[in-house]
Formats: structure tokens, sequence, C-alpha cells
């Protein structure tokens, strides 16, 4: 990306003060509302102090004559926010306590997604997974079959099958059932709130859902309906402007809840995505299945092919991925707990694992594959003192990285790069393209020193048609927060006629900003430009390089936001990273920078989503040399 220092000198006019004004008031009525939302969240860094008040000057709590320190893994109730402080409710030593807590220690717990259900017919099979050959559940030694009736709620879409929870016998149970078999129940409703935000996502850190140019804030009386929940949150609908919007609001703010009668609806995709990653689907059943009257005999299951391994993008060297010790082809995660134990079942009542007569304790930061769920327990293969296991671990102590298994290469390009063959770009294995949206020019647009890349539209185009998923780039000028605001009003303006995958990033490099001095300013300018993006309902990230993110900017303030890593390998023997080494350098925040040494540069705080490792990669269809990239994410 571009380097070097162009000298600026520009004024905020009035208007966009007054724009900015504007915006704010907007958004008072949502915080009002917000402020009674009653949320679960986890510690997420060793030891947390706790305050009295929101200030780092204030006392903290004490149990006794001790200051209590709260730790990882450890749940709190959040019961309003602050100026970066979210106060909470918690027990310590079986005693009640409130007090606040910085907003960075601790993340938010969002619920699982469901939708309520009624079984539709008599005698439906549960299996085991989402196949008819799959072994079904059994009560007493007997196959459970559902009555016409039968209450369930539905937590995962496989193809034409439901993954569902429900009571049978006085116990719970969660199973496989074909979808068509299963009638969702929707409800009519109203709002009483007088200014109710529709939400992206079941948490007031999602952003508003937009129309048009505006947010969509319901009325109160308004009749929506309620199609699924997600723990405190509706997911419903309701007529907007005469189009039908989508989004989740909080139960506290709907009444005169009336069942719909509906017609049985096929299955339909989760309708947003939530922050945790769901292990991968099952692939589609090759057979249906209709409700019978008494056992039948299990067909023998037939085999799973293995999935195909992403093509590599053509460079000038590259070197063949080793045979991994882990099985990378479910949901891959790491722990988060010093030292987790790993269970023989999915709960605490049962025993830790054994490996010969070593106990299975896994350290922080061990990447694991998830292979399936249970409650709140993951099942995972992972390897231990050399051998390959599986056992349970607590959801509670593992961060799901949201990766590809074998993870998916990407480039980023401007004008730079002449004329693109995108097709040829395609067929080299490139999954994904960064796209300049700006380029430098002194008296530029919208109070910036912005004007769009020459190359921009015709990029954009050509590689969505070319089936690359795509994501735009912003090399910041901006030396105000109203001026890195404009940027970002830009361009949100250039890319509305296309459909982005990968987020709007925010490009901070530039040689004046490189000063410790400025590390808060330049902090609060990349959460302003990514609020900005997000609130347009877009995706939002930071990119610079490894040195920036830990020298010039305070990192752990932007966890809300995709990071995008550079730190280039040099090597006189270029090859690409296996994927283990690319996992490992997510896991434990470490970017390799000699491939044929091994050496490798540790930045206390960067867990990167995307790294950018080369910029001397050659890709068919580009003339010249380009930067390379490596996602985590599963976009």
């Amino acid at each position: 990306m571009r380097t070097g220092y162009i000298s600026k000198n520009r004024g905020i006019t009035l208007s966009i003060f007054m724009f900015s004004i504007l915006i704010m008031l907007c958004f008072v009525g949502l915080e009002n509302v917000d402020a009674a939302v009653i949320r679960t969240g986890v510690v997420n860094v060793g030891v947390s102090n706790v305050r009295k008040s929101p200030s780092t000057s204030s006392a903290c709590v004490k149990h006794g004559s001790k200051n209590i320190q709260l730790k990882l893994g450890q749940t709190v109730t959040i019961t309003n926010e602050n100026a970066g402080w979210y106060k909470v409710n918690f027990t310590y030593s079986k005693k009640a306590y409130t007090g606040y807590v910085i907003k960075s220690n601790i993340k938010i717990k969002v619920p699982p997604f469901y939708y309520k259900a009624i079984a539709n017919t008599n005698n439906l099979n549960v299996r085991k997974s989402s196949s008819t050959s799959s072994a079904r559940l059994t009560y007493g030694g007997k196959p459970i079959q559902l009555k016409k009736g039968q209450n369930v709620h539905i937590y995962k879409v496989v193809s034409d099958w439901y993954y569902i929870k429900f009571t049978y016998s006085g116990k719970s149970y969660n199973g496989y059932v074909l979808g068509k078999y299963v009638t969702k129940k929707t409800y009519s409703a109203k709002t009483t709130a007088s200014a109710l935000y529709l939400r992206k996502g079941a948490d007031t850190s999602y952003g508003a859902v937009a129309s048009g140019k505006s947010y969509v804030s319901l009325k109160k009386g308004t009749n929506i309906t309620i199609y699924g929940l997600a723990g405190n949150w509706y997911y419903i609908g309701t007529n907007y402007g005469g189009k039908l919007v989508k989004g989740y609001v909080y139960k506290s703010y709907v009444n005169s809840i009336k069942v719909i009668s509906a017609a049985t609806p096929k299955p339909t995709v989760k309708p947003t995505v939530t922050p945790t990653v769901k292990p991968t689907e099952t692939p589609k059943p090759t057979t249906s299945e209709e409700p019978v009257e008494k056992p039948t005999e299990t067909p023998k299951p037939t085999v799973t092919p293995k999935p195909t391994a992403t093509p590599k993008p053509v460079t000038g060297s590259t070197n063949s991925t080793k045979e991994d010790d882990l099985d990378l082809t479910g949901t891959v995660a790491s722990t988060t707990a010093s030292g987790l134990n790993v269970r023989t079942g999915a709960g605490t009542n049962y025993s830790v694992l054994m490996s010969g007569s070593d106990k299975v304790v896994l350290p922080r930061n061990t990447l694991i594959n998830i292979v399936s769920t249970k409650g709140d327990w993951y099942y995972v293969s992972f390897v231990f003192k050399g051998k390959a296991l599986k056992g349970y671990v607590s959801s509670d102590y593992v961060r799901v990285m949201g990766v590809n298994a074998k993870g998916a290469y990407g480039i980023d390009v401007s004008q730079y790069q002449g004329t693109i063959n995108w097709s040829q770009v395609k067929a080299s294995g490139i999954n994904y393209a960064i796209i300049r949206a700006t380029k430098y020019a002194s008296n530029g647009e919208n109070g910036t020193n912005l004007v769009k890349d020459s190359k921009f539209d015709t990029n954009m185009k050509n590689a969505i048609a070319a089936g690359i998923k795509v994501g735009v780039y912003v090399y910041s000028y901006g030396d105000t927060k109203a001026e890195v605001v404009n940027e970002a009003e830009l361009v949100m303006s250039y890319v509305k006629p296309y459909k982005l995958t990968y987020p709007i990033y925010f490009d901070i490099e530039e040689a004046s900003r490189q000063k410790a001095s400025l590390k808060t300013e330049n902090t609060n300018f990349a959460i302003a430009f990514c609020e900005k993006v997000q609130a347009g309902g877009y995706k939002a990230g930071v990119y610079t390089g490894a040195t920036f993110f830990n020298s010039y900017l305070s990192v752990d303030a932007l966890n809300d936001y995709d990071l995008w890593i550079a730190r280039y390998i040099y090597t006189t023997s270029y090859k690409l990273p296996t994927n283990k080494e690319l996992l490992n350098a997510y896991v434990n925040k470490t970017y390799m920078y000699n491939t044929s040494t091994g050496a490798k540069d540790k930045f206390n705080d960067v867990v990167a989503d995307m790294w950018q490792f080369s910029s001397t990669c050659k890709v068919n269809g580009i003339s010249g040399q380009i930067d390379m990239n490596y996602t985590y994410k599963a976009y």
C-alpha cells in the first residue's frame, strides 16, 4: 500500500459540524431505550479490576479488605454502560456485588438464535445428524418419535433438516428432523417504546438497520411480526416506508403478542450472522424420510467425501502444504483459559480425559477443531503431547476463530496495477480482493483530500463478475476526527452500487501519524471511521503494519472491528507459509518474517483477522508484483 507523507492544511466547516450534531441527536432515543437492556458478558482478560464508579481513579470494589479482581471467563450481568465502562452485577465468594468494568475487558455473550415451532405430523423420528442413515435418538432403548403438536426450538438449518431442541419424558434432547415435518410459529405484536431502533443483531453493540438514507426507528404501537428469539431479543419484521424490514428489538419493548397461524414454510437460512461461528454444516442428504408408525432398520451410512483443498494462488515459487497433525475440516478455534480441562462428556460431572497417566489440560491459545456441539460444550479434536485426541471443553473458554479450515488467499489492488484480467485472477486460486476506493487530491471531495481511484469502478465490476468477493480500503489523510468521518462518508457513497462481502478498511500508515504521542488520537480516528461505516450498514476494519499496530494504536480498543495486519515475509527462497503456520500466527500473535530460518515477531495485542504477508507475489492476470493476503475469517 502507499507510503510516504503529503502535507495538508484543512479546516472544519460549520455545516459539517452541524451535520455531526444532527447525527448525534438522531441517536438520543436509541441510547435512552438501550439503557434498560440487560445483557450477559464474559471477562476476556486474565484479571480485571472492578471500580466503584466509571473511572480508573475510582476506588476498587472490595471483598473484606481485598480488592475484587474478576478472572478470565467469569460471567457478569451488564445493567448499563457509561463512557467506555460497563456497570455489572456479579457474584464473588458467594456474595452479590455491583461495580464498573472497562468495556474492553468484557465480551458480550450473544445468546443463540432459535425459532419456536411444532411438529406437524405424528411419529416423527429425531436423528443424531442430518441424514436418514444417521442413528435415531432413543429413550429407554426405544426410538424417540415426536407427536403432532410437540413444541420444539429450531437452532440451525442444514439443507432440508432442522437442528432442534425439545423435551421428551421430562428430559431435554437435541437432534435433527426433516424440516417439512415442523412448522415455525410466528406472532403478531406491537412496540411500546416511543423510538425503538431495529438492530442488526441481538445486542446493543450491533448497529441499527438502515432503510435508504435513514435508520429504522419504530414508533410506539407499530405492528410487528415476531419470527424468532435470541435470549431477550425478538427477531421481527415490519412495514417501514412501504418496505418489509427485519431485525432485532428488545423484548421488554413489545406487547400484545398473539400466535399467527401459518403454513409450513420451507427451511430458510438463519436471518443474520452471529458473532459466534457454528460448526460446518453436514451436506444435504441424498434420501428423504417420512414419519413411520414403527421403528425401521437404520440404513448403512454412506461415506462422506473429504473436502478438497482450497487452490493456492500462482506465485513465483510455492511450497506444498505439509500434512498437519490436527484435522482442520471443521470450525477452527483456540482456548482462552490458562489451563482448560478436557472432559470425557459434556459437563463438569464427567471426569477429565486421560492420555496415559496424564490428565489432558490444554494451555491458553491451543489450536483446536470443533467437531460438534452439545449444549454449552464443544466436542473438539486437538493435539496433546504429540497425540491426536478428542474430548469435551466448555464453550465459555473457547474463542471461535471463524476461519476457513484451509484459509483463503486474496489480493489488494489499486489503479497502479493497471488493467486486470479478473477471470485469470480467479482461476489462479484467488478468493477475494480488497480494492482501493480513493486516492490523494489536494482539494478532494466531501471535505477530504480524497477522490475516487481511477480504476475503482472497473475493478469492482469486473472482480464481482468473475466471482471474486470484494472489500475496499481507504488510505487516510485525515488530521481531525471530522475529516476521518468525511472519508468514511465518501467511500460509502462510492460503494453503494456494489455488494461488499469483506469490510471497508481504514488504512492508517502516514508517516506523520507514526508517533507514540498520537496513539490515543490514532485510535480515536480509527474508531470514528469504523463507527461511521458500521452505522451505514457495512462491516468495518483497520489496516496498517504490524509495528504501527503495536506502537501507535491501542489495539484492545479496536476489538469490535476486523484487523488486517501487514508483516511481510523476507527470505531469499520465498515460499508460502503452511496453513498451520498461518493459523498459529493468528492464535499466538506471532507473524513470521523469514520462513527459511523460522524467525518471527511477536506483537502484544494484535490478533489479525487477515494477514498481508507479502508484497512481491505474482498472480496470473496482473502484470508485476502484487500484495498477497491470507484471511482467517469465514466471510
